[in-house]
């Protein structure tokens, strides 16, 4: 089994620019969904992202730490997700 730990506590700033509609969508979408921030909706999006991308490149990514040698887990930002 393949384990990713999603740990929030560790953050990193980015800067995203998107056009005027998408922000606006953002915003309604933000406030109807109930999440604090345009930031707090965009990292679970992100997040669940990288989950289905970390899904889909199973095999290869445990290979990858097989040929390395390392036994750490792959650490993205919440819950650990078992792959």
């Amino acid at each position: 089994m393949f384990i990713v730990e999603l740990n929030a506590r560790k953050t990193k700033t980015i800067t995203l620019r998107v056009s005027r509609d998408i922000s606006e969508l953002l915003e309604k979408a933000t406030k109807e969904l109930g999440y604090q921030s345009k930031s707090d909706y965009i990292r679970e999006a992100v997040e669940e992202l990288l989950v289905t991308y970390l899904k889909a490149h199973r095999d290869e990514l445990v290979a990858e730490m097989n040929e390395s040698g390392s036994d750490e887990l792959v650490r993205v930002p919440s819950t650990i997700v078992y792959v």
